[in-house]
């Protein structure tokens, strides 16, 4: 639900150009539907982790509109990293 709102708020907001708008989009749902799937396979640290980078989604996008810092791109770095990490977890498989 949550993602459903930051999506409306990016795209109600006519500071962004279209093409920005819409590379958040896509991908905060690939991240945010793929930690949220990673969270329910693993244990441990590895859970915290992808729940917080489940929950990066809306924040990187409204630490942008505030501050110009794109963040993004270092969340999505992260979940790929923990995507191979745990590339060979039984539960995974």
């Amino acid at each position: 639900m949550l993602l459903l709102i930051v999506v409306w708020r990016i795209w109600a907001d006519q500071r962004l150009r279209s093409m920005p708008r819409m590379i958040f989009t896509v991908s905060l749902a690939g991240l945010s539907v793929t930690m949220k799937v990673l969270a329910t396979s693993l244990k441990g640290v590895k859970v915290f982790l992808a729940e917080l980078l489940w929950r990066t989604g809306g924040c990187t996008v409204k630490v942008y509109n505030l501050t110009g810092l794109l963040l993004f791109p270092l969340c999505a770095a992260a979940g790929a990293w923990l995507g191979w990490s745990v590339r060979h977890e039984p539960a995974l498989q």
